[in-house]
């Protein structure tokens, strides 16, 4: 089964950018913590695009929080365990490429479990704006990039290189949230 993200056709030139940038790198990554793309399409002079991407039953990890949360209860720690081992993990992988995510947050962690060992499975989502380490930047950032409730410091000052330290940070705001329900 495959899932397929659309985007619209109005959406200014920058969220274009970004949503190949997510589907590029969603295709380029091969790792068991990264959601797989397995096709982006374009139709010319129409602006419509669209990718093909690996179909994820279950909820993003915010969700998981905010249901805890609403109930009055926590997130058992083994799955807290085995959504962040899986996490960090994806995260290692995307760094030894040379790709920063810069936006780690808990909407951004979907919790799944393996179709075929019932395993829960913790994927990576949106890239849409990563930064490619390996590429030197003409420019630096003009806007603040990720949500700003869980960036690390350094991605609030112009210009500051940012690695993946940044990225790391945002899975221990994560982690926090996911621990305390707050």
């Amino acid at each position: 089964a495959v899932a397929v993200k659309v985007m619209k056709p109005d959406v200014p030139e920058s969220e274009r950018d970004r949503f190949r940038c997510e589907a590029v790198w969603g295709a380029r990554f091969c790792h068991p913590s990264i959601a797989r793309v397995f096709d982006l399409v374009g139709v010319p002079g129409q602006g419509i695009s669209w990718f093909v991407m690996e179909y994820l039953p279950g909820r993003d990890l915010a969700t998981l929080i905010a249901r805890a949360r609403k109930r009055r209860t926590h997130i058992p720690m083994r799955l807290i365990g085995d959504v962040f081992r899986q996490v960090l993990g994806g995260l290692q992988y995307t760094h030894d490429c040379k790709v920063v995510h810069r936006d780690v947050k808990p909407e951004n962690m979907f919790v799944t479990r393996d179709p075929n060992t019932r395993f829960v499975t913790t994927k990576l989502l949106d890239f849409g704006v990563a930064l490619d380490r390996s590429k030197p930047r003409v420019q630096p950032e003009r806007h603040l990039v990720g949500d700003p409730r869980y960036i690390a410091p350094e991605q609030t000052e112009h210009g500051r290189k940012v690695d993946g330290r940044a990225d790391v940070y945002a899975a221990g705001m994560s982690l926090y949230e996911a621990l305390a329900n707050r």
